[in-house]
């Protein structure tokens, strides 16, 4: 295992691997009980309740992965969803960075990347429910936990190593140009046959989803034409 850092407080996990990636070894790993700015996708920030949840992001300094990362955000999700189906039924994925229990949102992902004089790194942030079981009312009719789903107490520290030692193994099989990860997201694809509302260059369109092509890419049917999603290009909204 590698560096795990811990900080009680801290405005985001992601943004302090951000700062310091200078002075930090590659696959450090931080964790918090708290964020102050939990950051999400695009605009959206993260909800965390004190001390229940598993806030982590682990830095990567290799830049061999340059190559993939158009796809390293639905191998973390494939990662995640490894460890998640050893405790719980109904998991999918959401198409490009969102775990789901039983229709309800239980992990996010954020990948990030640093570009500094010619040096690149990637951030890979996860925010998992694990023991938290409040939720703001905008939010709680469509989010889960751990805790929620099995009525159990979790250690976030035995989780974070899991989910460790499953990225480890799923991002070597990404170097080596295994893309098996994309079956496991076909077989439990949360958007399959769903109608979603897509913005693309300020423009919304309506269509319903087909699956994923074989670079991890979405496949929508818009006015009878299929139409190819980047998850770089678009807001997916419900």
């Amino acid at each position: 295992m590698k560096q795990i850092i811990f900080k009680k407080e801290i405005n985001s996990t992601n943004t302090y691997l951000k700062e310091n990636y200078n002075n930090l070894n590659n696959e450090t790993i931080i964790y918090t009980n708290h964020q102050t700015n939990g950051r999400g996708r695009t605009t959206h920030n993260w909800y965390d309740e004190d001390g229940k949840n598993l806030l982590m992001s682990i830095l990567y300094k290799d830049k061999t992965l340059n190559e993939f990362l158009d796809k390293i955000t639905l191998v973390v999700a494939v990662g995640v969803f490894n460890v998640l189906t050893k405790y719980l039924d109904n998991v999918t994925i959401k198409w490009p960075n969102d775990i789901y229990v039983s229709g309800k949102k239980i992990c996010g992902i954020l990948c990030e990347g640093i570009t500094s004089n010619n040096d690149v790194a990637l951030v890979i942030g996860i925010g998992l429910n694990v023991n938290g079981t409040l939720y703001p009312d905008d939010i709680k009719e469509n989010t889960t936990s751990l805790k929620l789903v099995t009525n159990k107490t979790y250690s976030r520290k035995r989780l974070l190593k899991k989910i460790y030692k499953e990225l480890t193994k799923e991002i070597k099989k990404l170097k080596q140009k295994d893309y098996s990860f994309l079956n496991i997201i076909q077989d439990n694809f949360y958007l399959k046959d769903k109608t979603i509302n897509y913005i693309k260059q300020d423009i919304t369109y309506t269509g319903k989803v087909l699956g994923i092509n074989s670079e991890g890419k979405l496949i929508v049917l818009v006015d009878n034409q299929e139409v190819i999603l980047n998850s770089g290009e678009v807001v997916i909204k419900k």
